[in-house]
């Protein structure tokens, strides 16, 4: 089988995921209800804040944990019609 390889038990195959679209590489992306959300972060996508208790999904790098992002849902759910905001 060509391609990368499957991740744990999943069965899911890093090709199959989401990538990042400033990387460029695969990506876990894991929902973070608003009750979770403790910190504020800013999104990559608009530059925007995220509020403590704001509901919004975490955007992890397969090889490079260190490199995660926060980001709005729907700047997520849009990335592939967004251009990064430049302040």
């Amino acid at each position: 089988m060509c391609g990368l390889p499957a991740l744990g038990n999943t069965g899911v195959m890093a090709e199959d995921l989401p990538l990042d679209p400033f990387l460029k590489v695969p990506v876990k992306v894991t929902f973070i209800q608003p009750y979770q959300a403790v910190k504020s972060y800013v999104c990559p996508s608009c530059n925007q804040t995220i509020e403590a208790g704001t509901g919004h999904v975490v955007v992890v790098p397969l090889e490079a944990a260190d490199l995660r992002r926060h980001w709005h849902r729907a700047c997520w759910e849009h990335r592939d019609r967004r251009h990064r905001r430049q302040r």
